[in-house]
């Protein structure tokens, strides 16, 4: 499983999502990959005003402002529900 987290340097929101997604990696086996949403156009146009953004396998799970605890909930979900 991939999690997509869209993100900007300097955003201290992203910086917690990505500290709580590196403490969930512990617990389930997945990757991360952090995508700088200034580096793509496209990107910053879908994604400026809702960052951080969180997707599993592409389909966004938790807009700004996330909720952390339902974050970890969501995770748990799909634990309980796939193998992963």
């Amino acid at each position: 499983m991939q999690v997509l987290l869209y993100s900007r340097s300097g955003c201290h929101l992203c910086d917690q999502v990505e500290s709580v997604l590196l403490d969930l990696k512990k617990q389930y086996c997945f990757t991360i990959k952090i995508i700088d949403i200034d580096q793509f156009s496209e990107l910053y146009e879908l994604y400026n005003e809702t960052i951080p953004v969180v997707c599993i396998d592409e389909k966004i799970v938790a807009k700004a402002p996330v909720n952390l605890v339902d974050l970890q909930k969501t995770f748990d979900s799909i634990a309980r529900h796939s193998k992963f």
